[in-house]
C-alpha cells in the first residue's frame, strides 16, 4: 500500500505529514479531522517512517524523554521513536511498528514538543490552558494539572460559551494584538480553525461566589511561563520566545473565582471590549 500524506490547518499555519500508512492516517483523521486541510505557512513538515521494534499496545509516554538543541534545530527522543527538524521546521520522524493507534499517538507526542519549539518564531505559544469564546472573544485560563481547566471549560459551555480547548491552546501575536488560534492539540472541542481576540488571561481561584478581579501581573506571567510545555525551561534558547512573553503584558490579567457551575459566565460576558 503506497504511503499517504496529510495536512492540517492550525488556523493559518500548516502541519504536513508525509509517509504515513492508511491505518495511521485514519487515526489522525479521526482525531484531527475538524482541522483537515492546508492552512498556509508550514510550521512543521515531516517525513514519517515506521521501523524498528514493535510498540506495546496502549502504552504511550506522556512526553518525550530526551531533547537535543542545535542552534534553531531541535531533536526529541521518546520510547515510541524520535524526531529531528531543522530551523525551517522540516525534518524526519521515525516511529516504531505495531499497533496503529499506538504508532499514531506516539507520532503526535513527538509533534507536540516540536511545535512548542517552532511556534514562537512565528508569533505563537502553545500553552497549558482552558479556553472559551464569549461574545466572539477568547478567555484563557492558564494552569497545569488540577488547576480547574476542564471544569472552567465545561461549565462555561453549560452557560452558553463556546468551548475551544481544555488542555493545550495556541495563542497568536499578530497585528499588535493577541489571539486565540484554534488547533486540534489534545482537543476534540471547539469550532475548528479560526482566530478570536484574546480578552484576558485568567488565573483560577475556587469559591462559591463568582468574581472577576485584577490579578498580579507577576503571578500571571509566572504561571504562563510555567505552563509553556517543553520549552519553559529553555525559553531563552527559543527563537522569539522572550519577546512574546513581554508582549503578553498588554493582555489583561484577571483572577476568576468560580465553583463547578456556570454562574461566572455573565462576568465574562460583561467584561469590556
Amino acid at each position: 500500500m503506497p504511503p499517504v500524506s496529510r495536512a492540517f490547518d492550525f488556523s493559518g499555519f500548516s502541519v504536513r505529514l508525509h509517509g504515513l500508512d492508511e491505518p495511521c492516517a485514519a487515526v489522525l483523521d479521526d482525531a484531527w479531522g475538524l482541522f483537515a486541510g492546508d492552512g498556509g505557512d508550514p510550521v512543521l513538515e515531516l517525513e514519517v517512517n515506521f521501523e524498528g521494534a514493535e510498540l506495546p499496545v496502549g502504552i504511550i509516554d506522556p512526553a518525550p524523554l530526551d531533547r537535543t538543541i542545535r542552534g534553531k534545530a531541535i531533536g526529541w527522543v521518546s520510547r515510541e521513536g524520535r524526531v529531528e527538524v531543522d530551523e525551517r521546521g522540516r525534518g524526519q520522524a521515525v516511529i516504531g511498528t505495531g499497533n496503529d493507534s499506538t504508532r499514531a499517538w506516539g507520532l503526535v507526542n513527538l509533534i507536540l514538543p516540536v511545535l512548542a519549539w517552532r511556534l514562537p518564531s512565528l508569533g505563537l505559544f502553545l500553552v497549558h490552558s482552558g479556553a472559551v469564546i464569549v461574545r466572539d472573544r477568547a478567555f484563557v485560563l492558564v494552569g497545569g494539572s488540577g488547576a480547574g481547566k476542564s471544569t472552567f471549560v465545561e461549565q462555561a459551555a453549560a452557560g452558553g460559551a463556546v468551548a475551544a480547548g481544555e488542555d493545550l491552546n495556541l495563542l497568536l501575536y499578530e497585528g499588535n494584538r493577541w489571539w486565540l488560534a484554534g488547533s486540534p492539540l489534545r482537543n476534540r472541542l471547539g469550532p475548528g480553525p479560526g482566530r478570536w481576540p484574546l480578552a484576558a488571561l485568567l488565573t483560577p481561584d475556587r469559591g462559591a461566589t463568582p468574581a472577576l478581579e485584577p490579578a498580579s501581573r507577576l503571578l500571571v506571567s509566572a504561571q504562563l511561563q510555567a505552563n509553556l510545555p517543553y520549552i519553559g525551561d529553555c525559553l531563552g534558547a527559543v527563537d522569539g520566545g522572550a519577546a512574546l512573553v513581554e508582549s503578553l503584558d498588554q493582555v489583561p490579567a484577571l483572577r476568576l473565582t468560580f465553583a463547578p457551575d456556570p454562574a461566572f459566565v455573565p462576568l465574562l460576558e460583561a467584561w469590556p471590549d
